[in-house]
């Protein structure tokens, strides 16, 4: 989708959007039309829809929508309740 074409092309470029996810995070992406079984597993309604997972499998935080580098970064370091 347009949206997530932007946000690979920006928040996902974006070098502490980066940093971040390299440190913190096992990122995975989902094509959510070749993969519409998980999809729906993971209760995913509408695209761009960014997960965060503990190591166990539960869901800490969802958003879904476009997010620039720095709602990012802010939405990855809430999902961590960091500041």
């Amino acid at each position: 989708c347009g949206p997530c074409k932007v946000m690979d092309r920006e928040a996902f470029m974006d070098r502490e959007v980066v940093g971040l996810i390299n440190e913190r995070f096992i990122p995975v992406q989902l094509d959510f039309d070749a993969q519409r079984k998980l999809a729906r597993e993971m209760r995913i309604t509408a695209i761009p829809t960014v997960h965060v997972f503990a190591p166990n499998g539960d869901e800490l935080d969802r958003h879904t929508g476009l997010l620039d580098p720095a709602p990012m970064v802010a939405f990855l370091r809430e999902s961590l309740r960091e500041d």
